[in-house]
């Protein structure tokens, strides 16, 4: 059956006109490519959902004890600081590796120096509670954080390099000529090209444009370089900020503090989308082939470098302002992140009567959850505690309790 199967078929194949086949070939190389599309979109879903399990994985171990699997913060130990080293902030199993969350470098940053340099402003620190406690309820809007700010790669120096982009001078938008050639050559290369099918002999014509070309890319080719190397080279961080920008701007928020980042988060987003596609295009350039062949007949890194300083010129405030707001909002994140997992926990009443603490079943947020709390005030009443006790009875801990809290 299936032999006869066969010869049905190419007896069928063979009756049909020719144009058939041409179209059954443009049909399933559209089919193909359509294909090649659904499978890249799944791809990405099945690559998004492994790492929102990891994430959540991760969140489960740091609720059983375990917060290995987050950044100590290393590099922000400082044995001279008052009281950082002594209380355990930074460091494995500290308090800063239990807390952040951070997505990016600055925003690991700016969570240190909030541990080190506390806020002292009573409005100010009742203002930072509210906006935690409203981020810890969109329990979404933070794994997307995550998510996003997992999926690329941030080098070290990527976000100060493109600010430092910003102080360079322009090379080609404050050069009249510069731009007249940028404009003349592609024209003229393109009117060269259509001539060409209408008659011979230009040869001559296009080996001048090439070397013209050429000659013109050499002699710019330092500034083209410092491009490069301020914007090509930091497009992962780019797309991250683009993310986290989007995933901002479309929540909707109550509080007017998170309503103000959303909107600049919104503007924002909208610059860092077109940098995002200039930064890409310039990228291209570093292809075998693309490269090469645009800038021979269209000075493709000269047509890139031009746009990229028009952009620079019309974003530069907008930009700054645009990584500072993802920089607030990854430090509010780790803190949203920790108050979601600790319902329990309590959001501390400021006094207005001055120096004083006052706190009931207080412990240390490293300990287990069994370990047992204590009541503890000073400053009210009472302006000196005397702590006594034999050897390892807890001492130390108490104080960093104290402390830390």
């Amino acid at each position: 059956m299936f032999g006869i199967a066969i010869l049905g078929f190419f007896i069928a194949a063979i009756s049909l006109p020719e144009d058939f086949y041409t179209w059954l070939t443009v049909a399933c190389i559209a089919l193909f490519l359509a294909f090649v599309r659904v499978h890249g979109k799944l791809s990405e879903k099945s690559s998004r959902a492994r790492l929102e399990a990891h994430l959540i994985r991760l969140e489960l171990l740091a609720n059983g004890g375990d917060h290995s699997g987050f950044q100590s913060g290393h590099a922000y130990v400082d044995v001279k600081h008052p009281y950082s080293f002594d209380l355990d902030i930074f460091g494995d199993r500290s308090l800063f590796q239990m807390v952040s969350r951070s997505v990016t470098i600055d925003g690991a940053r700016a969570l240190a120096d909030e541990f080190r340099e506390p806020f002292t402003n009573p409005d100010e620190i009742k203002k930072r509670q509210e906006v935690t406690l409203e981020l810890s309820g969109y329990p979404d809007l933070l794994l997307a954080m995550r998510v996003e700010g997992a999926s690329y790669e941030e080098g070290a120096e990527d976000v100060s390099r493109l600010l430092d982009w910003f102080k360079l001078t322009d090379i080609i938008r404050n050069s009249f000529l510069l731009r007249v050639v940028i404009f003349l050559v592609p024209a003229i290369t393109m009117a060269l090209i259509l001539a060409s099918f209408l008659t011979e002999g230009l040869t001559p014509f296009f080996t001048i444009v090439i070397v013209f070309n050429w000659i013109l890319l050499g002699i710019k080719s330092k500034q083209i370089k410092e491009t490069a190397y301020y914007v090509a080279k930091g497009v992962s961080t780019i797309d991250k900020y683009e993310a986290l920008l989007g995933e901002l701007s479309k929540h909707k928020f109550r509080h007017p503090y998170l309503i103000a980042i959303s909107e600049k988060a919104a503007i924002g987003l909208a610059a860092i989308q077109q940098l995002r596609k200039l930064a890409h295009l310039f990228e291209s350039r570093s292809n075998g082939m693309v490269g090469p062949l645009m800038n021979t007949f269209f000075l493709f890194d000269l047509q890139c470098v031009l746009r990229l300083e028009q952009w620079r010129k019309e974003n530069r405030d907008t930009l700054s302002a645009a990584l500072e707001t993802v920089t607030i909002l990854d430090v509010y994140t780790s803190k949203a992140i920790y108050s979601f997992n600790h319902p329990e926990y309590i959001y501390p009443q400021i006094s207005d009567h001055g120096a004083s603490i006052r706190a009931i079943a207080m412990s240390h947020p490293l300990l287990p959850e069994y370990a047992t709390g204590n009541d503890f005030s000073i400053g009210e009443q009472e302006q000196l505690f005397l702590l006594t006790g034999a050897n390892m009875t807890g001492k130390s801990t108490f104080i960093r309790t104290v402390g830390v809290n």
